[in-house]
C-alpha cells in the first residue's frame, strides 16, 4: 500500500508538469494564472482544474478560494529549490541592509485570512523575490492550511530564527 501524498508533493507535480517547460502553453498558462486577481477569474483556467482533480484523486476537498489560492501563488514561483518564501521575504543584501519585504508588509501579509485578499497580497510581495528559488512543495503545503500555525512558523522564518519548541515539549521539559 502506498502512502498518500502531501497536498505540497501532489502541487508540487502538477507545477512541474504545467510550468516546467518553457513551451507556449505553459508561458500563457503562468500568465493568465500570474494576472488573476479573483478566485473566479483563476477558474477560468484549465490547468487549475487540473490542479483540483489531482488533488481530489489523493483526498483532499479544496473550496474554490483556496484552490485560486495555490494556482495563482505556484504560478508566481519561476524557479523551485529550498527556499522556503518567508525565509527569502526576511533575508537581507548585507547585515546592515533593510529586508526584502518590509517588516510591516510582512506583518500585514501574515495577518490576512481571507483566500482572496491573500492572492494579491502576495502576488505583490512574490514580486520581490520572483528570481528566488522557492520550494513548492512547502509553500503549497503552507497556502494549503493557512493557519495560525503556519502564520507562526512563517515569522520565524522570516527572522531567521528557530522556532519556540510546542507547548507540550516545553512543559515536558519543565518537570
Amino acid at each position: 500500500m502506498t502512502e498518500p501524498k502531501s497536498p505540497g508533493k501532489v502541487c508540487a507535480t502538477w507545477w512541474h508538469q504545467t510550468f516546467g517547460s518553457d513551451d507556449g502553453a505553459a508561458r500563457t498558462t503562468r500568465a493568465r494564472l500570474r494576472r488573476s486577481a479573483t478566485a473566479l477569474e483563476a477558474l477560468s483556467v484549465e490547468a487549475v482544474h487540473d490542479l483540483n482533480a489531482r488533488l481530489r484523486d489523493a483526498g483532499y476537498r479544496p473550496d474554490a478560494e483556496r484552490l485560486a489560492l495555490l494556482a495563482t501563488v505556484l504560478a508566481q514561483v519561476s524557479e523551485n529549490g529550498l527556499l522556503r518564501l518567508a525565509t527569502a521575504f526576511g533575508r537581507r543584501e548585507h547585515k546592515d541592509a533593510p529586508r526584502v519585504l518590509s517588516t510591516l508588509r510582512f506583518q500585514s501579509l501574515i495577518g490576512t485570512t481571507d483566500p482572496t485578499e491573500l492572492i494579491t497580497a502576495l502576488r505583490r510581495a512574490m514580486a520581490i523575490v520572483r528570481a528566488s528559488p522557492i520550494d513548492v512543495a512547502a509553500l503549497a503545503a503552507d497556502l494549503y492550511r493557512w493557519d495560525q500555525g503556519v502564520r507562526t512558523a512563517w515569522c520565524f522564518q522570516y527572522f531567521g530564527t528557530p522556532a519556540v519548541a510546542p507547548e507540550h515539549h516545553s512543559q515536558e521539559l519543565q518537570a
